[in-house]
């Protein structure tokens, strides 16, 4: 960031994270399988990947379908490079 800030400083420059999407995953999706002692004197949680994607395709799936995306339940699959499905 600090390198593409001095070289481009007259350009906005836009951090996304991806996982954000993934903040609100239900304790037993984000809780990883560890030993309680060490769960509670770190703050680890598990997050997703991909977050922005899912975010888009999951709209786009509410604006195909005619539904508001609020009322979908829907499985979304990311398939980047190399994966298969």
């Amino acid at each position: 960031i600090e390198v593409a800030r001095a070289a481009l400083p007259d350009l906005p420059h836009i951090a996304v994270f991806d996982t954000a999407f993934f903040h609100d995953l239900p304790p037993a999706a984000a809780t990883y399988a560890i030993d309680a002692g060490v769960a509670e004197n770190w703050p680890i949680r598990r997050y997703g990947f991909h977050g922005t994607s899912h975010q888009y395709v999951s709209e786009q799936a509410a604006v195909f379908l005619d539904a508001p995306l609020e009322a979908l339940t829907q499985i979304v699959l990311h398939l980047g490079n190399g994966a298969s499905a």
